[in-house]
């Protein structure tokens, strides 16, 4: 294959939006579509490589994998130690074990399925401060590379049209599972390679069988429609009201486009793209993605904010595309030269081979120590805490079930008289609730589903099963007539602003019902979405005999407060302050209204969080330790201190 200027050029195309979108610049909320892009670019050239070796003759797997590890591990095995090293000075014990255990998924090239395993979301709050979240494509990535390369053998053998037909049957095999699974299971979908694999083959497919398009007029629309369709994806995706996995289907798309109008005779778009400065960034572009999440990732640590100021941003930017240039030139450049001063294969493979073992030692003594708490003083690691909350409370009750098994995530055995019904917020409520019941002899259970209120009727593009699973909730509550006080509680400034708040990342959120439909549905529309299902839940199960308790709105930080809060006391620095209650008040009104409204007019229960925590600020921390466990959440302490005496106070006064 010749070299073509303009495929480097796309890389460009592909890096920059990635980096802009993590690095929060406005617009370009379907920038993480670089990735798709970086896989039908990799499927292109490496089986265009991989069917001329063979077809001359030429072929060694030893040596293609030679190629991939001179290609990939060097600079990824720096980014490794430059993140671990960052990592002790900033983060938590439980959040450096996690680290520890994420670097050694990067090692064995399974990190997306370590991601999937840990149930990170990739567009949750909680991934905006994971330094390897972006290392899951180079699993996926070097997953394929695994096997495609003996498919492609195989079938080569018989022909370039058997297996192109091979490589075309996989593609819609992966594509189609992909999009099926991608309804009900997004996560899975976007972490599970093999519903990846159709990205990487619609590359293969095109360096199979090259289709130069020899009308002139005909490649140019071909080069602008692609290069459209991947800037529309960039410029115009909208996470509330489409999928991510299905936002990467016109990327993929377009970049098909974009390499056909650069084959042969190239188009003004393919020109363009060979022009020097996208060839320039492309060249740098796998060091840029390395190193450009870690830089950003170090900044959010250091601040304790997830959104980074104009400032830090381009500060960020600037600094990544050093590294990059640095990453480029002095790491990966020394392992693939060719010709007199190359590295000798028995060199490569021992210098990587000795230095993942260093890393794996490592990583395994972070692990086993829990993440060398050593490191902080006694105050810290207290503080630090509460950041294990959000893994101990996920183990001990997973979301989307609920079960008819006494004991499963109950107070205590038997059967329940009170149910907790919401989203996470409701999940990090439960040790308060838990021990409010505890003290007057009653036993509560937990139903939950994350980024899901507790609203009958109501649907969430993000979360598809949102629908049936308070459906399954109110026939438990129908079948079981013992439960006889159900209380209610999610994130509910979310769920009728839409927007988060300053300081926060994250995309809005925009719900419908049977009267706003999808195509009508914007975070305008939520207000009225959510009184109305507010109104119909709350009819509902009142008809049914229950008592309804709605415990309000937890205040939002704007940033992470048990990582902030336990790095101050380490690094000796002013403790953080609480938001201001007079925001908080504003940010609550139109659901304090709601939720006034409807115990005025059905006689419900309010038990306002905020009122307990809110005075001219709200409080972030009580004795030295956190109120939360990240910025809007309640850590297990925080609910006791706060769910577990309003609790207490309705039970007490209920009797």
């Amino acid at each position: 294959m010749k070299y073509r200027a303009d495929i480097d050029g796309l890389r460009a195309l592909a890096i920059v939006p990635v980096v802009l979108h993590h690095a929060g610049v406005p617009g370009v909320a379907g920038g993480f579509v670089g990735v798709d892009i970086f896989f039908v670019i990799s499927g292109y050239l490496i089986t265009g490589l991989l069917a001329e070796e063979f077809e001359q003759s030429r072929f060694s797997l030893v040596g293609f994998y030679e190629r991939r590890i001179r290609r990939i591990l060097p600079a990824l095995f720096a980014v490794l130690v430059a993140v671990l090293l960052v990592g002790g000075f900033y983060v938590s014990p439980e959040g450096y074990d996690e680290l520890s255990e994420g670097a050694l998924a990067t090692i064995f090239f399974g990190s997306n399925f370590w991601l999937w395993t840990i149930a990170v979301d990739y567009f949750s709050s909680a991934a905006e401060m994971n330094f390897l979240l972006h290392t899951w494509s180079l699993a996926i990535e070097e997953q394929f590379y695994l096997v495609f390369p003996i498919l492609l053998w195989a079938t080569l053998k018989r022909g370039r049209r058997v297996a192109l037909f091979a490589v075309i049957g996989l593609f819609f095999a992966s594509f189609l599972t992909g999009a099926v699974i991608a309804r009900t299971d997004p996560a899975t979908a976007f972490y599970m390679s093999p519903l990846r694999f159709w990205e990487l083959l619609a590359g293969a497919a095109l360096a199979l069988r090259p289709v130069g398009i020899g009308n002139r007029l005909l490649r140019e629309v071909s080069g602008v429609v692609g290069l459209a369709a991947v800037l529309a994806v960039v410029f115009l995706y909208d996470y509330g009201s489409v999928s991510p996995w299905l936002a990467t289907v016109p990327a993929v798309l377009g970049t098909v486009l974009l390499i056909m109008a650069g084959q042969a005779q190239k188009s003004l778009v393919s020109r363009v793209f060979a022009t020097p400065v996208p060839v320039a960034i492309g060249l740098i572009s796998y060091s840029l993605y390395l190193w450009h999440w870690p830089v950003i990732v170090a900044i959010r640590h250091h601040t304790g904010r997830i959104d980074l100021t104009p400032v830090e941003a381009i500060a960020a930017l600037a600094v990544s595309f050093v590294l990059a240039w640095a990453s480029w030139k002095f790491i990966e450049q020394p392992f693939r030269r060719k010709g007199p001063g190359r590295m000798t294969r028995k060199t490569v493979f021992k210098a990587t081979g000795a230095t993942a073992l260093v890393l794996i030692v490592i990583g395994t003594v972070i692990s086993d120590t829990n993440g060398l708490p050593i490191r902080l003083p006694p105050d810290a690691r207290m503080a630090f805490a509460a950041t294990e909350d959000r893994k101990a409370l996920h183990a001990f009750c997973p979301m989307g079930e609920i079960s008819e098994d006494d004991g499963f995530c109950q107070s205590a055995p038997g059967a329940p008289s009170v149910l907790l019904w919401g989203d996470s917020h409701a999940r990090s409520a439960w040790p308060g609730l838990e021990r409010a019941v505890a003290g007057h002899g009653l036993t509560a259970r937990l139903a939950w589903l994350n980024g899901c209120p507790p609203l009958v009727g109501i649907q969430r593009a993000s979360v598809e099963e949102c629908d049936e699973f308070n459906a399954d909730v109110i026939e438990f509550i129908r079948a079981h007539e013992r439960v006889r006080t159900i209380v209610l509680h999610a994130r509910w400034a979310l769920a009728v602003e839409g927007r988060r708040i300053a300081g926060e990342s994250g995309p809005d959120v925009v719900y419908w019902d049977d009267m706003v439909s999808q195509q009508e549905a914007t975070v305008e529309t939520n207000y009225e979405v959510f009184a109305r299902a507010m109104q119909r839940t709350v009819e509902l199960l009142k008809e049914m005999g229950r008592e309804v308790v709605i415990l309000g709105n937890v205040p939002e930080a704007g940033f992470s407060v048990a990582d902030r809060y336990a790095f101050t006391i380490w690094k000796g620095l002013d403790r953080p302050l609480g938001p201001e209650a007079a925001g908080v008040r504003e940010r609550h009104r139109r659901v304090d209204a709601v939720l006034h409204a409807m115990r005025d007019s059905s006689g419900v229960a309010i038990l306002d969080i905020a009122d307990a925590i809110c005075d001219d600020r709200c409080e972030i921390a009580r004795d030295g330790r956190p109120l939360y466990f990240d910025d809007d959440h309640l850590s297990a302490f925080g609910a006791t201190e706060t769910v577990a005496p309003l609790f207490v106070d309705y039970l007490s006064n209920r009797q």
